[in-house]
């Protein structure tokens, strides 16, 4: 049993040195002056000043899926309150009617704990306030409230 698990042992061992000296000839070929011009590159491409256009499309990207969501969750709240199946129902019903109608639209900023949902006569008026926090570039964020009403 000895010999067999130095045999073992020494197998193990050749393994790794195998591994080890082809990870260290990869590594001589590696070219250092490759990465150091895209260094360059990237420092010289976001170094340059952003003109208007690059500014107001950069802020599109980045918030109009933001202000997307607020009119999908504006919709979904008017379509709580009026949803006839609703009027009857407790206030735990309401929140999963909204939960499951989140998830199909992808409404990913408003949870179901921000939500105020309040008795109106016969149905509900239901209504959110949260804030999204939207990164745009380096340490600058846009940070945007709302307040979606089904009124």
């Amino acid at each position: 049993m000895c010999a067999n698990r130095k045999r073992l042992e020494r197998l193990r061992h050749d393994i790794l040195n195998r591994e080890r000296h082809r990870l260290e000839r990869q590594l001589a070929r590696f070219n250092l002056r490759k990465i150091e011009d895209v260094v360059q590159d990237l420092e010289q491409r976001f170094g340059r000043r952003f003109d208007g256009g690059q500014v107001f499309a950069l802020l599109g990207f980045k918030l109009v899926p933001v202000l997307i969501e607020y009119q999908t969750v504006k919709k979904q709240f008017k379509s709580l309150a009026d949803d006839s199946s609703l009027r009857g129902a407790t206030r735990a019903t309401v929140v999963r009617a909204f939960i499951n109608r989140a998830i199909v639209d992808n409404i990913q900023n408003v949870k179901a704990e921000d939500l105020d949902i309040q008795k109106d006569g016969d149905g509900w008026a239901v209504s959110a306030e949260y804030s999204v926090k939207v990164p745009l570039f380096g340490n600058v964020a846009a940070c945007l409230d709302f307040h979606p009403t089904s009124k």
